[in-house]
């Protein structure tokens, strides 16, 4: 049910109650009927081989900002939570040798599984884009990185809410020229 509660906005616009208070509740509205889900607000960025590949050159690293937040079935920002959120991310390489990772890693321990804190619902996470230190090897066009989030960590509670789990939501930076 992604209908979002008239009440609680009405109140939230006419009471003298802290607005984080109805927020609260409309995150457990949504907890409730099961209507939790991941969005990741960051479009499909199709960044460029070639520019991840300089900046490699110059830097050592390629960087970029990932958003996310936590919205019921409308789209409705849930902007009652402050918390963390599991997030994963799966690259397929054609040198083998390019490295992806979040900004709480390193390249050479890349990490596929963390979480990203949100706050008032709402959170962004770096992402590295990277080589093992082969030499010669680089990013090419087509090469894939898949950014899952929500409910991707098997057997953990981290992927749950107020006992809800989160929809998943998932982009693809697939490189391009």
């Amino acid at each position: 049910m992604a209908e979002r509660s008239a009440t609680f906005d009405t109140f939230k616009q006419h009471t003298y109650v802290p607005n984080k208070l109805y927020s609260v509740l409309n995150l457990a509205r949504a907890a409730i009927l099961n209507d939790l889900a991941a969005a990741i607000l960051t479009a499909a960025p199709a960044h460029s081989a070639a520019a991840i590949n300089d900046a490699i050159e110059k830097r050592g690293e390629f960087r970029w900002t990932l958003e996310v937040a936590l919205v019921d079935g409308a789209g409705h920002v849930l902007d009652g939570f402050d918390g963390n959120l599991a997030i994963n991310l799966v690259a397929t390489v054609a040198s083998t040798h390019g490295v992806a990772t979040f900004g709480d890693g390193d390249l050479a321990h890349p990490s596929a599984d963390t979480e990203i804190t949100l706050i008032n619902g709402r959170g962004s996470i770096e992402v590295i884009y990277g080589t093992d230190g082969t030499a010669g090897d680089q990013w090419a066009t087509g090469d894939k990185v898949v950014f899952i989030v929500g409910d991707v960590l098997a057997g953990t509670a981290q992927d749950a809410i107020l006992g809800a789990t989160v929809d998943e939501d998932t982009i693809t930076d697939t490189l391009v020229a």
